[in-house]
């Protein structure tokens, strides 16, 4: 089962070994903040032992300012014809 994680349930869901989905900001070194999204799935040896973690984080900033204002800024790799 996938589940959105927010901070109140983060914990629990982490410790349950369900799939991870999260939206979060990151700082940068220059003070803006930008949002990426994590995704987490399980590794099991066992039923029910938890040992490792797998997972990927996509920046979503772009997605996040269409949804905000309708406006994604340009794609540098967008080709015209």
């Amino acid at each position: 089962m996938t589940e959105e994680v927010t901070s109140s349930n983060g914990i629990r869901q982490y410790q349950s070994g369900n799939d991870l989905i999260l939206e979060h900001r990151f700082r940068k070194r220059n003070a803006q903040y930008f949002w990426q999204l994590s995704r987490a799935v399980t590794q099991c040896i066992e039923k029910g032992k938890i040992t490792s973690w797998v997972g990927t984080s996509t920046a979503i900033q772009e997605r996040k300012n269409f949804a905000e204002d309708g406006t994604a800024g340009e794609c540098p790799n967008t080709t015209t014809g």
